[in-house]
């Protein structure tokens, strides 16, 4: 019976071992992980130190091969690249941080390719970068982990293309404003549509415009998951504007039915 546990410690070891290579090539690549297979083995050696709970230590990982120059993010012969996020739950909102964390990052030049399910119903984003340099995946992790994303899986394709395998499920957005309970809550002068969360107990609220300001009310709710529950476009005028917020409201997109510039001054969200 001891032997058979022996037996399987060590297939489940090798197994182990086996899986960080596999993840190593395919963050570096077929051809660098060739070249380098030896420093790339000794590197890893001690495979334990680069798992968490059985799952693969991405960040420990990638800094391993930066500190010793195998982490290339440099594009050659190309100013663009295509990466890839495949998203099984919560696209809508996961599209949301992805953007503004590309962004955030620095990088303002992309666009949809593709985006759609596939056969296994996991939605697959594919956005077109320009750029001379691959977005850091070091720096990446660390902002997707500010939203509870973790990477599961990243792989660097043909064409300096990569790809990012993202659990979703517990995401969420980060830095908004929180509408509370019997609370009064001032938007400064926009730049865009406001968002803002909702806590919990919050069924109605009143939104002022401030006097001298002709605001048209554009008022979208939102669940947990960004799926749109009401929406409300104004063509009249309004200086006070009432809603009832329908059951599950998580976020609300505030602007103007007509030009955000109509709002000069702000706005007031009071709550009872």
């Amino acid at each position: 019976m001891k032997r058979w546990i022996w037996v399987f410690l060590i297939a489940a070891c090798i197994a182990q071992a086996n899986e960080l290579q596999d993840r190593v090539k395919d963050i570096v690549g077929r051809y660098d992980y060739q070249t380098h297979s030896k420093l790339i083995k000794m590197l890893f050696a001690n495979e334990a130190q680069y798992y968490n709970d059985g799952k693969i230590n991405y960040n420990k990982t990638l800094h391993t091969l930066r500190s010793n120059g195998l982490l290339k993010l440099a594009v050659t012969n190309s100013n663009s690249v295509d990466i890839n996020f495949l998203i099984p739950k919560n696209p809508i909102k996961t599209i949301k941080i992805l953007n503004s964390t590309i962004k955030n990052m620095g990088y303002y030049y992309f666009f949809t390719k593709t985006a759609s399910y596939d056969d296994d119903q996991i939605f697959r984003w594919t956005i077109t970068l320009k750029t001379k340099n691959i977005i850091d995946p070091i720096g990446f992790l660390k902002q997707l982990k500010k939203h509870n994303i973790t990477v599961t899986h990243i792989k660097k394709l043909e064409n300096q293309n990569w790809q990012y395998d993202l659990d979703t499920r517990f995401s969420r957005l980060t830095n908004l404003k929180k509408i509370k309970p019997n609370s009064t809550t001032v938007l400064g002068k926009p730049f865009k549509e406001y968002f803002v969360s909702v806590s919990s107990g919050v069924d109605m609220f009143h939104i002022k415009s401030f006097s001298g300001d002709i605001w048209y009310p554009y008022v979208v709710c939102f669940d947990k998951n960004l799926k749109p529950l009401k929406a409300v476009r104004s063509s009249k005028a309004t200086a006070i504007y009432r809603q009832v917020l329908p059951e599950g409201t998580k976020y609300i997109k505030i602007g103007d039915n007509f030009n955000i510039k109509n709002i000069k001054r702000g706005l007031t969200i009071i709550t009872k």
